[in-house]
């Protein structure tokens, strides 16, 4: 429960993140991304020669954010090493080939949860065979979507946040503030408006519950 609870709050705080506020900003024709925070410079001059190749699965809303963190990929790795499947469910008969990678055993899926194992203690898989990585590309709201109604996304072996908990550090080290979630604000007493019968019996409830976990702990 605590690992859940943990994730839960990364994935928040990354979909809480506010870009920072520049006035009247230059923008990189490259990555188009605000010049004074520009990720260009720490991409890689030549594409990275890797033996995994990635499978980004993304949410049609995602190609408008302004954060995109998708392009880094593409600009980093060869075009054989990287594909895009944009949408918000995956049958077979619009993507054909998707479930038999994720049948594969050297397909991984780069989700948290129960089961999520730390990528750097997987063992090779041999000289001939190389890891299939799928990303789930959106907030952290569309990602969850997308898994819980697709279930060949199921299959897979599951591996850990580090690229994730990376991303958000390096937004708040350029500036980016955090924006609270409906929830949290409940829950801290800095919601301001009323609130129904229903969300006073959740808090009540989820408090009870606290408690009660915290007398068996002790």
């Amino acid at each position: 429960m605590e690992e859940e609870n943990f994730v839960e709050s990364l994935f928040e705080l990354a979909d809480n993140l506010e870009k920072p506020k520049i006035n009247k900003r230059d923008v990189c024709s490259r990555c188009r991304r605000p010049a004074t925070v520009c990720w260009c410079p720490f991409l890689p001059s030549e594409p990275i020669q890797i033996s995994t190749t990635v499978f980004i699965l993304q949410h049609p809303f995602e190609e408008s954010r302004n954060l995109k963190t998708a392009p880094m990929l593409n600009l980093s790795l060869a075009p054989e090493k990287c594909h895009f499947y944009r949408s918000k469910k995956f049958p077979e008969h619009r993507f054909p080939g998707l479930l038999e990678l994720m049948k594969q055993p050297n397909t991984l899926l780069l989700f948290p949860g129960p089961g999520a194992v730390d990528i750097s203690e997987l063992p090779p898989v041999g000289d001939d065979v190389s890891y299939n990585l799928v990303l789930l590309d959106g907030t952290w709201g569309q990602a969850k979507n997308m898994f819980i109604s697709n279930p060949i996304l199921h299959l897979p072996k599951k591996v850990l946040t580090k690229p994730l908990e990376a991303l958000c550090q390096f937004q708040l080290n350029h500036g980016a503030c955090t924006h609270h979630s409906r929830s949290y604000k409940i829950e801290n007493g800095l919601w301001k408006k009323k609130l129904s019968k229903k969300a006073i019996k959740r808090l009540e409830e989820k408090k009870n519950q606290q408690t009660s976990d915290g007398n068996q702990q002790s």
